[in-house]
């Protein structure tokens, strides 16, 4: 009101028996208003419940060979395990701090869990494939996300049919498939996954 009065504006109140009506009609709301603190703590901004720590799971529950492909493909120089490599994997939201522990996030669990079904059962990828003398072949893959790709490719460069490459000198076997087009595939089908 004084902030009104000092800018000129004219205030006029409603008579006292319409403002015993405003308030008894506005009891509850005014009630909870006056619970409320003078200034709210802004909320941290989440995209994801996988940004948290994933409950029950420790930093040992990460695969060493997921770790090690992504040290080397990330080309970073901190030992795998070391303080730097896992401060580099909290910067990145992938390990998570509180109290002095260090755990996965849902993120690191899917990433580099060593068996990231047991706590997301949805985390794993089902393969068929369909032969020509109408028999299939599926396999199952929960390690983690990373690995996924090249153990795919690998199966499949196992049951699928060989051909002869003869463009060199000397022939070699191996399978008639894109297999860019198929990782491509699969890559798209872990990364676009709900998760949730």
């Amino acid at each position: 009101m004084e902030f009104l009065r000092q800018r000129g504006v004219t205030v006029h109140m409603f008579e006292r028996d319409l403002q015993d009506i405003i308030l008894k009609e506005n009891h509850t709301f005014l009630e909870w208003a006056r619970r409320q603190p003078e200034t709210q703590e802004p909320k941290p901004i989440k995209l994801s419940k996988y940004e948290d720590p994933v409950e029950a799971i420790a930093i040992s529950d990460l695969s060493n060979e997921a770790l090690g492909l992504y040290h080397s493909k990330a080309n970073i120089s901190a030992a795998v395990g070391s303080d730097n490599f896992n401060r580099l994997l909290r910067q990145q939201g992938l390990l998570s701090e509180t109290d002095w522990i260090v755990s996965p996030t849902g993120f690191g669990l899917l990433l580099f869990g060593t068996e990231p079904r047991n706590a997301l059962p949805q985390a794993g990828v089902l393969a068929r494939v369909e032969l020509l003398d109408g028999k299939s072949s599926r396999q199952e893959f929960s390690q983690a996300m990373v690995l996924i790709p090249n153990q795919l490719e690998e199966w499949l460069q196992k049951v699928l049919l060989n051909t002869l490459d003869r463009n060199r000198m000397e022939r070699r076997e191996q399978v008639d498939l894109p297999f860019e087009m198929i990782r491509e595939a699969v890559l798209n089908a872990l990364i676009h996954r709900d998760y949730n």
